[in-house]
């Protein structure tokens, strides 16, 4: 009986941090700083409710700044069978597999 309400918790969470992520996307050449809170949020979200961050969401932000990556602010690699996210505000480098 519990299961169905969790279900419904997680994709409420789910809705909600694909909308926070999406507002940082529109804010992230106007306002960093609103951008890294939205972000914020979302993770804050996920984590209280226990809900997966979705996989296309992931690769959007810095896991240590918190900074949305955008063209401008990041850069990808390829290195092998690894591609490597590279945050340009921190420097901090996020390798993922192809």
């Amino acid at each position: 009986m519990n299961g169905g309400r969790k279900d419904l918790v997680q994709g409420i969470a789910e809705e909600r941090i694909r909308i926070l992520f999406k507002l940082a996307e529109e804010f992230s050449s106007k306002n960093a700083e609103r951008s890294r809170q939205y972000i914020e949020l979302a993770l804050r979200i996920a984590s209280r409710n226990k809900a997966k961050m979705p996989k296309e969401l992931k690769a959007k932000y810095c896991k240590k700044c918190k900074s949305f990556l955008s063209e401008k602010n990041s850069s990808l690699e390829k290195k092998g069978e690894l591609a490597v996210l590279k945050c340009k505000e921190c420097g901090f480098e996020r390798k993922m597999g192809l």
